[in-house]
């Protein structure tokens, strides 16, 4: 697990995160309020395990609802091709929010 890899790219999926929710306010309707996100990219299994064992390990209030933002992106491409400037430059095709 390359941990430096996927926290910058956690960083770059929160920035998405907050322009989407930023153009986008409807979605943001959609989600509980003071809901912990957790980033997620629809096919990078290692990463999504990463990201969910690292919002487990934050402290949360009782009750508090989780919610998993899953990007997905146009073009595709692998999770070893993923970074930071790859997801920054490359088109959000989907942008759901789930619960937990």
């Amino acid at each position: 697990m390359n941990v430096n890899k996927y926290e910058d790219i956690n960083a770059t999926l929160a920035y998405l995160f907050t322009k989407s929710m930023a153009d986008h306010p409807a979605q943001l309707e959609a989600m509980p309020d003071d809901a912990q996100v957790v980033m997620q990219i629809e096919g990078y299994d290692a990463f999504n395990r990463w990201s969910r064992e690292l919002a487990a390990s934050q402290p949360a209030r009782e009750g508090q609802p989780v919610v998993y933002a899953v990007f997905r992106f146009k073009p595709e491409f692998t999770p070893r091709q993923a970074s930071s400037k790859r997801l920054v430059t490359s088109e959000i095709e989907d942008l759901q929010l789930q619960p937990a």
